[in-house]
């Protein structure tokens, strides 16, 4: 297979609408859970319960991507270039982070929303490119609170690439990066220590390494993919994920609930992505563009959020408490979202993606 490595820019069909609808609904859930800033009541339908778990959906894309295209280069090379992979991610995932981050400490110092106490800890935290730490201790700075998730990203690419460099079984690294995972989750779980296991729970890695386990099966067009391609699997998962958007996500036991929707989703990826026979297929021009800037949108949204309240929040008002009202923020705050991260996505990538195009030895997925 390292023969026919892909070297030219490789396409999977209806991923990046899968990256738009998770960045649809996750940001429609913020806003409705924000709904007090405007003086209105959140309203409690299924899918603001769905939201924690719809991150899961970016946990499990990152480690099919990332670990398909490492195992591309490593296939036709014979290695990794690690420092290739970490600077080109860092052009990727920083610029808008911190750009977010500065934000944040502007609408801070003119008041629309202050650091958290004690300040010191929590700019350490997201400066470090650990928010979930902050997040976990109850130190959360709502205008960028959800950028516990990018943290944990990275810090899974902290250590993954390294193992796909240096390990001779991808498959077998990967299950047992979901079995400790499991194990520790579980120990912080009987710990009684809450902070403990937010901290773990938070963390994903396993949901990224179910996605890892994903690349090595299509990489290796390996046999199993027969059972996760069949229909009967096909029509539970979509099942699965209707009922948590329609109902509300199903409920097994807390300290598994995570990994049973991230293993739903990566079944999903792979049959949207790569198979030719997949009842379900996602193709949208519209949805497309929107999962092309779905990490600035995912970024920069709940400061968007702020601002709105902060411009406009009285206008909401005169709306009344009905559904009008939450309509009219909805659309405001979704549009303002998504023009926000078109411009950020235009004034980053252009320079940033010409210098992340000449350290690309593997294409990246367009």
């Amino acid at each position: 297979m390292g023969e026919g490595a892909p070297r030219a820019p490789v396409h999977f069909p209806g991923l990046n609408e899968i990256r738009g609808i998770t960045a649809l609904a996750i940001v429609v859930s913020h806003v409705n859970a924000s709904m007090g800033l405007f003086g209105l009541e959140s309203r409690a339908y299924g899918m603001v319960g769905m939201a924690g778990f719809r991150v899961w959906v970016f946990f499990a894309l990152s480690g099919f991507l990332n670990t398909y295209f490492l195992l591309a280069e490593k296939e036709r090379s014979g290695s990794v270039d690690l420092r290739r992979f970490h600077v080109r991610r860092a052009l990727r995932i920083w610029p808008v982070y911190f750009l977010a981050i500065g934000v944040a400490v502007l609408l801070a110092v003119v008041g629309v929303e202050p650091i958290p106490e004690p300040v010191p800890i929590t700019l350490a935290s997201y400066g470090l490119m650990v928010p979930n730490l902050a997040y976990a201790l109850g130190l959360k700075w709502w205008p960028v609170a959800q950028l516990w998730a990018v943290g944990v990203l990275e810090q899974f690419s902290w250590f993954w690439p390294g193992v796909v460099k240096r390990s001779g079984n991808v498959l077998r690294a990967a299950l047992v990066v979901v079995v400790v995972y499991l194990v520790v989750k579980a120990l912080a779980w009987r710990s009684g220590s809450s902070e403990a296991y937010q901290l773990v729970r938070m963390a994903g890695f396993d949901a990224m390494a179910l996605g890892a386990i994903g690349a090595v099966l299509v990489r290796r067009q390996s046999p199993a993919l027969r059972l996760v391609f069949s229909k009967p699997v096909q029509v539970a998962a979509w099942a699965f994920v209707a009922w948590g958007i329609l109902v509300g996500p199903l409920h097994l036991a807390s300290v598994v609930d995570a990994e049973i929707h991230a293993l739903v989703v990566t079944v999903l990826i792979l049959n949207v992505a790569c198979n030719p026979r997949a009842i379900v297929t996602i193709r949208s021009r519209v949805l497309d563009r929107l999962g092309r800037v779905s990490y600035e949108l995912y970024g920069f949204h709940m400061i968007v959020v702020f601002l709105v309240a902060r411009g406009g929040g009285g206008l909401f008002g005169k709306l009344g408490g009905g559904g009008l009202a939450h309509l009219a923020v909805q659309a405001a705050c979704l549009v303002a979202s998504v023009l926000v991260a078109a411009a950020a996505r235009r004034l980053l990538a252009g320079p940033i993606g010409r210098i992340r195009a000449r350290l690309e030895r593997v294409p990246l997925p367009t």
